[in-house]
């Protein structure tokens, strides 16, 4: 089973996208690269947002727009008052790709991938676009093959799930592969093992090693469970410090009343941003 990020590769000449000197600064540039699989060049879909984020920073791909007056004076020595400023017909505008933080208001950073091609959510005559040198805009959609893309799936990575309020980690309890087994905190384990080893699968949902299966909290406490379709309880990714529920974002997982006990219980609860909702991924 594939993990979560990709490389995004371009048919022209087997290039990938990548945040042009791994800068970490809004409105960085994206250029094609060789492929490394370094973090600036992979990629998640986050099909909450309609977004194409990146793993370094979890900014999007956006678009910057320029405005400029092409430049005439060759053809023309002299001019009339009525012509001495630029006419509509002589605005250029440049795209360039970019990253920048989330935007809920900026339609320029959705996109939808068909045909090969990475369109633009809200005018899907609009596609990413291979120049000359390298740079990579949003121009018409032509068909040629600097237009044309595939998602390559690179080999999901391992990580431990980490609590803000003790250190502890989320544990399959007894190392039990059997659906329905409890996970809680514990503390870690001296050398990794399976029952604390989590990955994040192609659409961003926490799988364990021990077993592929996914985190559910159907019952109440959070358990493992066989992936079910529809069942929203199952379908848990990180967002910022919180792990939440892909189908209802305000929903978080919780260590309920804040235990900070071997075996304390993860339930299902309404973010208020405290240490018991707090965690990050230590990828081994």
């Amino acid at each position: 089973m594939p993990g979560k990020y990709f490389v995004i590769v371009s048919r022209a000449n087997d290039t990938v996208l990548d945040v042009q000197g791994a800068s970490e600064e809004p409105g960085a540039k994206v250029i094609t690269w060789e492929r490394t699989e370094a973090e600036n060049q992979l990629w998640y879909i986050d099909s909450t947002t309609g977004t194409i984020r990146s793993k370094q920073t979890d900014y999007c791909l956006d678009v910057e727009v320029a405005a400029y007056a092409e430049d005439t004076s060759s053809s023309s020595s002299s001019s009339s008052s009525s012509s001495s400023s630029s006419s509509e017909d002589e605005i250029q505008y440049r795209s360039t790709l970019v990253v920048n933080p989330f935007n809920a208001d900026e339609p320029n950073q959705r996109w939808r991938f068909n045909d090969e091609f990475i369109r633009m959510k809200d005018d899907q005559e609009k596609v990413f676009d291979v120049t000359g040198d390298g740079s990579v805009c949003v121009w018409e959609a032509h068909g040629g093959d600097n237009q044309k893309w595939h998602f390559d799936y690179v080999e999901r990575r391992y990580f431990l799930i980490v609590s803000e309020l003790n250190g502890k980690v989320l544990d399959v309890s007894g190392a039990d592969p059997s659906p329905g087994t409890k996970v809680a905190m514990w503390e870690r384990h001296e050398d990794a093992e399976d029952n604390q080893l989590w990955y994040e699968d192609k659409h961003g949902v926490i799988r364990s090693k021990l077993n592929d299966l996914v985190l559910d909290t159907s019952s109440g406490i959070l358990r493992t469970g066989e992936p079910e379709i529809g069942n929203g309880y199952q379908l848990w990714q990180k967002q910022s410090s919180q792990i939440s529920c892909k189908v209802a974002p305000n929903d978080v997982l919780d260590i309920h009343q804040g235990n900070p006990d071997d075996g304390a219980e993860i339930r299902c609860f309404a973010v208020h941003c405290g240490e018991n909702q707090c965690w990050h991924f230590e990828y081994l």
